[in-house]
């Protein structure tokens, strides 16, 4: 069945992100002082590899250079680790991070983010993923595993990973044949996530990933995350409260807000039948930039199918895809991770399992020292030709990475799925029309239903909060720009009753991008967790 998707989101992800193995040195050029002996480092991981693929081992500091938005820093810290085969430790909680950190690590750390589709043939990437986690692993890797909406935490039990995949292998095409018989391609999982995933299908999901008799995960209803509670909360806890509509951007997006609060240099494996479904160069930085900062490369395995092109529509799948495809390189290109798009799945990881034994570990010392709070941007260059470089691009100038708003991410996880959803949505009736207005500005006015909408008691005046996303397009649905903001409600009695009636009117107005025909306003709110959304032409 095909599926035609918009990329109309950059906008709103961006905002989304911006806001809120025994380690042996080999022989090598002198270093500087110990990593512990110079404050606040900057980590930078980096893998090199030379023409046929297989890392290059004997490159000195001189070698290398490093730079932060383009000024050249000082290496202060230089090794040459290779992992090998160690006792196999307890599962542990794993490290919060504090401040900027350059510990050794003997050990890998790898997520396994299985995307919606068709995952196993024509490239076996499950196959070969269970082949890596049974053979490839050194004892002490920790993995975990995410899919659809649950998640197996990190542990070293490699065996219980293995069976995982297993259970998924057997089973993940019949459930995702069930997901589109019950709820449909137009139904309501694409928008609200397991909320509406019927009872039974949730069970086969749950005991899929974490075996008969699997618990619901703890769901926290907190609206901001303290970084302290990180120290307790599974990644399968943080994922069913932040990663709510089963969509793979959001999903993977949560996901390294989770793994940027702990230490160490990570790998997520994303395996993907047809790419994100919001492909934008946008989207792509925005996604790299929060993978970065959490030391994680994204290494994209593509499953081999291809988009199925609509009815007097080929062209339009044949660029869809492409786009998808190029958005895959970008993110690993961008996060110093690997691609593997048409690949059989058991090369590229038996590629990226060489190629994640041995790695330099470089660390500076910010030339500019403000913490500001703002991306940087690294570059990494190496001093040999004909060799691959990979490194993280980037990091964001931060002491310590903060408290999570997990209220901020949901909205904005919530809105740019409703923007991209097939039809209207009237959990929350919306009255809306837009029309151009001098100076190159558009108003989108009428009423809201508020029979839904959470609102609170406050001095005697009700109170609540609405979020707005309105997106633009053009006559052949391209995506023209989006404008999102909030709507505070303040009411007495008398009016929430009013309005209760006769729903409560609203407009606003931004400057409109030229071209702009058409128009989807998208009304949320948190309190309730519910979406109203209408389309509409520009008048």
């Amino acid at each position: 069945m095909s599926r035609r998707r918009y990329p109309v989101c950059a906008f709103l992800l961006l905002s989304v992100l911006v806001g809120f193995a025994t380690a042996h040195a080999l022989p090598q050029a002198p270093s500087a002082s110990p990593a512990q002996a110079v404050p606040d480092l900057v980590s930078v991981n980096v893998h090199v590899f030379d023409r046929s693929g297989k890392p290059v081992t004997d490159l000195k500091q001189m070698d290398f250079t490093v730079l932060e938005d383009g000024v050249p820093q000082q290496v202060r810290h230089f090794t040459l680790q290779a992992l090998s085969p160690d006792t196999s430790p307890p599962d542990a909680a794993l490290t919060l991070r504090t401040g900027m950190t350059l510990s050794p690590q003997n050990r890998r750390m790898f997520v396994i983010a299985l995307g919606l589709g068709r995952l196993e043939e024509p490239s076996r990437s499950i196959s070969g993923l269970l082949r890596f986690v049974k053979t490839g692993l050194l004892p002490q890797d920790q993995v975990a595993l995410f899919a659809y909406d649950r998640a197996l935490s990190f542990t070293t039990d490699h065996q219980k990973v293995a069976e995982a995949l297993e259970r998924f292998k057997k089973s993940h095409e019949a459930v995702n044949f069930e997901l589109d018989q019950q709820l449909g391609v137009t139904g309501m999982a694409p928008l609200y996530g397991n909320r509406v995933i019927p009872r039974k299908l949730q069970t086969k999901i749950d005991e899929m990933i974490l075996g008969p008799g699997a618990k619901p995960p703890s769901i926290t209803s907190a609206e901001v995350i303290e970084r302290k509670a990180f120290g307790e909360m599974s990644l399968d806890d943080f994922m069913a409260s932040s990663a709510t509509t089963l969509q793979d951007q959001g999903n993977l997006t949560a996901l390294m807000e989770y793994l940027r609060r702990f230490d160490g240099e990570k790998h997520v494996l994303f395996v993907t039948e047809k790419g994100l479904i919001w492909p934008s160069d946008e989207n792509d930085r925005a996604l790299a930039s929060v993978a970065n900062d959490a030391r994680t490369s994204v290494h994209t395995l593509q499953a081999g199918g291809l988009l199925a092109a609509e009815i007097s529509k080929e062209m339009n799948a044949t660029m869809q895809q492409a786009m998808s495809f190029r958005s895959l390189r970008k993110i690993s290109e961008l996060t110093g991770g690997l691609p593997a798009i048409m690949e059989k799945g058991q090369a590229a990881l038996d590629r990226l399992d060489e190629a994640t034994r041995t790695g330099y570990v470089l660390g500076y010392q910010a030339s500019s020292k403000a913490w500001d709070g703002g991306y940087r941007s690294i570059a990494v260059k190496v001093n040999r030709p004909d060799v691959t470089v990979l490194f993280r691009h980037g990091y964001f100038r931060e002491q310590e990475v903060g408290a999570f708003n997990r209220r901020s991410f949901v909205t904005n996880d919530r809105l740019a799925a409703a923007g991209n959803f097939r039809r209207e949505v009237n959990d929350i009736k919306v009255k809306a029309s837009a029309s151009q207005r001098g100076g190159g500005s558009l108003a989108v006015e009428g009423k809201i239903d508020l029979s839904k909408v959470k609102v609170s008691t406050l001095d005697g005046s009700r109170v609540g909060l609405l979020n707005l996303a309105v997106f633009g397009f053009d006559s052949a649905a391209n995506p023209m720009g989006t404008h999102v903001q909030s709507l505070p409600l303040t009411m007495s009695e008398e009016e929430y009753a009013r309005f209760l009636k006769g729903g409560f009117p609203y407009m606003i107005q931004f400057p409109i991008i030229r071209g702009t025909q058409n128009i989807r306003f998208i009304v949320y709110d948190f309190g309730s967790d519910l979406v109203g959304r209408a389309d509409m032409r520009v008048f």
